[in-house]
This record gives structure tokens, sequence and C-alpha cells, in this order.
């Protein structure tokens, strides 16, 4: 909880966790993620953790992704988990993160649930010009078709308007 405001490098070994809770927010010189290591953020309905870095964040082999939800974010609502300074190192050579067993590649969607909440996101390592690491809330499906078929109605009205 609350926030670390440093400039050195932080390095989160296999097996070690870096974990933000209430949403807490790191920021520092650059970040060095290894294989096997755990980074713990939470997602509120309008804010998130967020690391904020001067330099830039590496990720090393497959990286565990930890979120927890503590509100619903609207459809379509960004949250940077990392803000790089500089190009995110090793998402081109193969690192990600894994969420509940589920490698997250760019655009992958995942689901988040945390104690009566559920949200699905979509990742990308390629926000900010490739330095940021960031998650969408995506719409519900029924969100989606609702939309869909609201357009499709004002579609066929005007075109009967026409007609008349």
């Amino acid at each position: 909880s609350g926030a670390i405001h440093d400039t050195s490098e932080v390095t989160v070994a296999s097996g070690s966790t870096l974990y933000l809770t209430d949403v807490g927010e790191i920021e520092g010189g650059t970040l060095s993620l290894e294989n096997g290591s755990i980074l713990s953020l939470e997602i509120g309905a309008t804010t998130a953790s967020r690391i904020a870095l001067s330099g830039s964040a590496s990720l090393a082999g497959n990286i565990n992704l930890s979120l927890a939800l503590t509100g619903v974010p609207a459809d379509n609502m960004s949250f940077t988990l990392i803000d790089g300074g500089e190009l995110l190192i090793g998402f081109p050579g193969g690192a990600r993160f894994v969420y509940d067993g589920l490698v997250l590649d760019e655009g992958t969607t995942f689901n988040i649930t945390t104690a009566g909440f559920s949200k699905d996101f979509t990742i990308s390592y390629a926000a900010g010009g490739g330095s940021d690491v960031v998650v969408k809330a995506v719409p519900e499906p029924a969100t989606a078709t609702m939309l869909l078929a609201m357009s499709g109605m004002a579609l066929g009205l005007r075109r009967f308007r026409r007609r008349a």
C-alpha cells in the first residue's frame, strides 16, 4: 500500500514476489522480473497498482502475473501496469507474463475473478511505443451485441424514413 519512490534497480528473483496492494505505486529506475518471479497487482474500478520507471523493465522467461479486482472497471478502460521510460526488454525474445496458467501473448484475452468481481481483459506489451505493459477491460459480449443491435435498428429506422 502507498508509494515507493526510488531511482535504483529492482530485481525480482525466481520464486520471489513483487506485491502492490491498495492500488499502490512504485517509482523506480529499472525493474527486472526473472523467470518464475511473481508480479502481484490490484485493479480497481478506476485505478490500478502501477510501476513507473525512469529506465526500462526487463522480462526474462515466464513471469507469473497475479491480478486481483477490487472493483469492476468500465468497458474499454485501460490500466498501465508498467510505465517504462525506455523500451521493454525481453518481450521480443519470448518473455511473457502468465496468468492462471495462460501465457499472455500480445492481445490475449483473459478473465480476472476476485471476490464476486469478474472482468475480461486484454494485454499489450506494445503500449507507450513498446515501453509499457497495459491491460484493457473488454466489453461483455452482451454489451457488444446490444450496441450492434441498436446500431442496426438506427440504420433501419433511417432507411425506413427515407422511403416514407
